[in-house]
């Protein structure tokens, strides 16, 4: 189907505010299991427990947001709604293996994207822009593209350099409509 401009009259801007260590005491099990009751991830892999209550915890928060909205009657097709969170939300407490101070692996990072893409991806999400900041993870060094290794002076030793994943998620065509105006 064509692109097909969307009118938005308003910007609704919905944040979350959170300190950007461990979620909820380092990933509490009992607090994973409320939110499990009530959202699955279609992605667990072997994926720490704070990683698996920080995706949770933002999927929740943009579902309740929307059943708000629904509710209240506001959630009109003319309002682009803006959802962000704390920049290094996705950030663990601690480093985990093989990878530099506080920074996930390319798989976790992976595995976070690809859940946040599953779960927001959905057609009631069609007026909602995500600012889901930046995933911090580490890369080896001989896996960057276009680094040469041996000019760079990478050996076996080196772990890595952290990288920046950042996460705009958008569904339908509303962030076309806002890198228009």
């Amino acid at each position: 189907m064509p692109y097909q401009a969307k009118n938005y009259t308003h910007i609704q801007h919905i944040a979350f505010e959170a300190p950007t260590f461990s979620a909820n005491t380092s990933g509490n099990d009992a607090y994973r299991s409320k939110l499990a009751g009530k959202i699955n991830l279609p992605y667990p892999q072997n994926l720490s427990l704070d990683v698996k209550n920080r995706i949770l915890t933002v999927v929740h928060l943009i579902q309740t947001a929307c059943d708000t909205l629904i509710k209240n009657g506001s959630d009109v097709s003319t309002c682009l709604k803006v959802f962000t969170i704390p920049e290094f939300y996705f950030r663990p407490p601690q480093a985990e293996a093989a990878c530099l101070d506080r920074s996930y692996s390319e798989a976790t990072k992976n595995a976070i994207v690809k859940n946040l893409r599953s779960m927001l991806g959905r057609p009631d999400y069609k007026d909602w822009l995500f600012v889901l900041g930046s995933i911090i993870w580490t890369v080896k060094l001989d896996q960057m593209e276009g680094l040469n290794p041996i000019t760079a002076s990478v050996s076996d030793t080196d772990k890595g350099v952290r990288n920046t994943c950042i996460c705009l998620l958008y569904t339908s065509d509303a962030a076309d409509d806002l890198l228009c105006v």
